[in-house]
């Protein structure tokens, strides 16, 4: 997204605590002296939608909306788009990277606007808004970034970094593009200035094959001769890589299906080939989705949360997600009262879950004093198979 865009996220209706990640990005190009047009991109993931099923499927429906006000709040222009995506197996409607990707545009007058998107899921309550301010274009546009909407690239991917530079005067002394990481460059590369049209585009791809794991910048600078400073534009994206793609991530993410998946299971998904790991993935929580009619698998998303969970609070001096702590947490969720009793002369620390409903008290202690609580009453209850998610 634009840095010259304030992108300010104005609400999320969602019905879930756990709502996927929309990513709009926003760009503005000159039409003329006296117009402009603005071009919304987004990826909308099958699991923010919700599928229903008719006589020829799944079928999913939403709404995007944007609206242009000047900077008194005075509104300029407006559009909704729908749309509908139809798919034939209720399977396609669960795979963990598919997404619908849309682009829609208006062309509103030259001046300072505020831009309202809105999501809207025509057949469940989700619903997300973002607000954008922004400047018209002047010497150089806005940069779109290609593949877009990703909150994460990766390093197999090429980058492509699309803007347009607008010289009715011949003030354009040079154009230039570099990728960046603090004060690191990569990719410097200097783009030829043309005068034959006012207006020109420009399409410049970087391989990311080169880069790390981390945060990084696009920077597009337009230097003029009537201007003191270049007028910089920026493009922020991050490179990483899909737990699927890289060694060590798919293999913990299989670890951590512990208390869920049988011993044969966790075996065949450590050996599925790069290749077959996404489809074997899905069939697995296939199997576990105890609400499949839903478009999303809560199971999973439920399960993960509870993981991160044990990591982020048993993880100082304990086991982490594999922990004594944890596996009750995982199997019974957030316990209905908590008393914990530090460590004292006369004896080490413990604590006490309560689950009122189950009519389940469990005592937890930290037997060598470093913060590795065993669950010591009741004795033995782990042993039970019925303690899998």
């Amino acid at each position: 997204m634009a840095p010259s865009l304030l992108c300010l996220l104005l609400g999320v209706l969602d019905a879930g605590s756990e709502r996927p990640a929309i990513r709009p990005e926003f760009a503005a190009f000159q039409v003329n002296e006296s117009l402009q047009r603005l071009e919304l991109s987004y990826r909308i993931p099958f699991s923010a939608v919700v599928f229903t099923r008719d006589t020829s499927g799944y079928v999913a429906r939403f709404t995007m909306r944007m609206s242009c006000a000047d900077s008194r709040g005075g509104q300029l222009t407006a559009d909704d788009w729908e749309h509908l995506v139809r798919l034939q197996e209720y399977d396609s409607t669960m795979r963990m990277q598919s997404v619908f990707s849309g682009r829609e545009t208006l062309r509103v007058a030259m001046r300072p606007l505020v831009v309202d998107v809105a999501f809207d899921d025509r057949q469940s309550e989700r619903a997300q808004s973002w607000r954008f301010k922004l400047d018209p274009p002047r010497l150089v546009s806005d940069l779109r970034l290609e593949p877009g909407g990703r909150a994460v690239l990766e390093a197999r991917d090429t980058l492509r970094v699309r803007f347009e530079t607008y010289d009715r005067g011949g003030e354009l002394d040079s154009c230039r593009v570099r990728v960046v990481q603090g004060r690191r460059v990569y990719g410097l590369h200097w783009m030829p200035v043309s005068r034959d049209s006012w207006r020109q585009a420009y399409v410049w791809e970087f391989p990311l094959a080169a880069l790390e794991d981390g945060q990084y910048e696009v920077q597009v600078e337009a230097a003029s001769r009537r201007l003191k400073t270049p007028v910089l534009k920026r493009a922020g994206f991050q490179v990483g890589s899909s737990f699927f793609h890289t060694e060590r991530a798919y293999q913990e993410k299989v670890n951590q299906l512990l208390y869920i998946a049988t011993t044969a299971e966790q075996q065949a998904l450590r050996k599925a080939l790069p290749a077959e790991r996404e489809s074997l993935w899905a069939e697995f929580w296939k199997g576990k989705d105890r609400t499949p009619t839903t478009g999303r698998n809560e199971t999973e998303e439920d399960y993960f949360r509870r993981i991160g969970y044990a990591i982020e609070h048993f993880g100082h001096g304990d086991r982490g997600y594999k922990s004594d702590r944890a596996r009750v947490y995982v199997k019974l969720g957030p316990p209905d009262n908590t008393e914990s009793v530090p460590f004292e002369s006369h004896s080490n620390a413990y604590e006490v879950w309560h689950y009122y409903g189950r009519n389940l008290k469990l005592t937890f202690l930290d037997v060598n004093g470093f913060g590795e609580f065993k669950l010591v009453d009741p004795p033995g209850l782990f042993q039970d198979e019925e303690w899998k998610f």
